[in-house]
């Protein structure tokens, strides 16, 4: 063989095995490639399983609490309403029995005012007739007797006494006619109800309206009159008024006004309630309808004030608002339909634990 051909011949063993050595290395290549870009898949695979996933568990997770605060809520409201209940049927038979003696020391004051008079007028006319008596010794009897029972003194005091007491019967026969208004179970009754009589029934009711150093004032914008759950409205009522005068108490100087204020704008009849006391915060605001939320000290409220309140105009198809400013004082407008609550809300609360299967 010739140089040239041998030449040649290693020239094309060198490329072959060249060839050969490239195909070999690249293979490989090709496979990792392959892999690791099925691996990339399976990984974002994975990742979107995942994301799903976790979508699903935060939605379920966000459905069982809203559950659990809806069964929280429905629990509280359980709670106030058959404290309520109970409170309400306490008062209306304790009213019902102070009625009952009320009634005859009523009738007997007044029968006594009645006999009083009528003796009254019988020792008058046996006072004029004193110049009649003969003998000195029987006009010196009379006269010690009417100086020794002070006759003049009871003759102008008496009637006195006896007035002052129908005062005072009137007085507590208007507290407890205010007492069986107030506390009176509806058992689910939509009443007509005078919004202002009851504000007036409320705020007599009221140890707050008798605080020293709280000024409570009312205005009237109208005749308020609506269909409504007269105990849930009262006790509303009552709880904005507590809260407000509580507001004025917390000040430094413990003095301030409490303004409540009715009237009906457009298809709501609304009572306003002002305090010019501590007022709330944005972060206090936020929460200050939650059940059990509260800043007051422990032992001093359990939260469901402002809460009942809240849930009376929820249930009437109303609506409560709040507009407040620390240092300034809040202002609370519980607004009702005055043709009452709309058919969904006039269910009946039904205790869901106690509900048949």
């Amino acid at each position: 063989m010739s140089l040239s051909a041998r030449t040649c011949s290693s020239g094309t063993n060198r490329e072959s095995s060249t060839y050969g050595s490239v195909h070999r290395t690249v293979a490989p290549a090709q496979a990792r490639s392959l892999r690791n870009l099925k691996l990339s898949d399976a990984n974002r695979t994975l990742e979107q399983r995942v994301a799903e996933r976790t979508q699903e568990l935060e939605q379920s997770n966000a459905q069982l609490q809203a559950t659990v605060e809806a069964l929280r809520a429905t629990q509280a409201r359980l709670v106030e309403s058959e404290k309520l209940a109970s409170v309400g049927q306490l008062a209306s038979g304790l009213a019902h029995e102070i009625n009952n003696p009320l009634a005859y020391v009523t009738s007997n004051v007044g029968s006594m005012g009645e006999h009083l008079e009528s003796l009254v007028r019988l020792v008058d006319v046996y006072q004029a007739q004193e110049h009649a008596l003969g003998a000195d010794g029987a006009r010196q009897a009379v006269e010690a007797a009417r100086l020794d029972a002070d006759y003049a003194f009871v003759r102008s005091d008496a009637p006195q006494l006896i007035q002052e007491t129908q005062d005072g019967l009137k007085r507590v026969q208007a507290i407890v006619r205010d007492l069986k208004d107030f506390s009176r179970v509806d058992g689910g009754a939509l009443l007509d109800t005078d919004l202002n009589q009851s504000v007036e029934a409320t705020l007599r009711m009221l140890p707050v309206a008798r605080r020293q150093g709280v000024t409570i004032v009312t205005k009237s914008g109208g005749p308020p009159r609506l269909r409504c759950y007269g105990a849930q409205v009262n006790q509303a009522l009552m709880n904005l008024v507590v809260n407000a005068a509580q507001a004025v108490a917390d000040r430094a100087d413990h003095q301030g006004t409490v303004t409540v204020e009715t009237g009906v704008d457009g298809e709501l009849a609304y009572v306003e309630v002002t305090d010019d006391g501590v007022g709330m915060g944005p972060e206090v605001l936020s929460h200050v309808f939650e059940p059990f939320f509260t800043t007051r000290p422990v032992g001093k409220g359990v939260g469901l004030g402002l809460w009942t309140a809240w849930s009376c105009a929820e249930r009437h198809g109303g609506r409560l608002e709040v507009k407040s400013a620390v240092g300034v004082g809040s202002t609370f407008r519980l607004s009702l339909p005055v043709v009452g609550p709309p058919p969904a809300a006039e269910a009946p609360l039904v205790n869901p634990f106690n509900a048949p299967k």
